[in-house]
């Protein structure tokens, strides 16, 4: 963040903390340490605005409702900052996943708000 740049875990800080939430220090915001931020909800109770995590808790977005998130990422329409669904391929360019998002979803929801 100090570079001006986000990465999927500073742009999820980014996001809370302009909206008065905590969501971990600046130096601290890294996606495994988002892992214990708020409390632990059930994937199968995610609702809008909680966080969650993929691929091997190697990546954190932020769910929208209806199957999509919002998130940090060269696989996202955008190439950075964008909105995917999870049914969405993964890296569609350069096929290094070559599947869903929710195949690589991790079942950790955390509900800061």
């Amino acid at each position: 963040m100090a570079a001006r740049q986000f990465d999927c875990s500073s742009f999820v800080r980014w996001c809370f903390a302009n909206s008065g939430v905590f969501a971990g220090n600046v130096g601290d915001a890294v996606t495994y340490s988002q892992t214990s931020l708020g409390q632990g909800v059930p994937w199968s109770n995610i609702r809008r605005g909680d966080i969650f995590f993929m691929d091997h808790i190697g990546h954190v977005g932020i769910y929208l409702g209806g199957q999509y998130f919002l998130h940090d990422s060269p696989s996202s329409p955008t190439g950075g900052v964008g909105v995917s669904r999870l049914s969405d391929v993964v890296d569609r360019d350069d096929r290094a996943y070559a599947v869903p998002w929710y195949d690589i979803v991790d079942g950790v929801v955390r509900r800061l708000v």
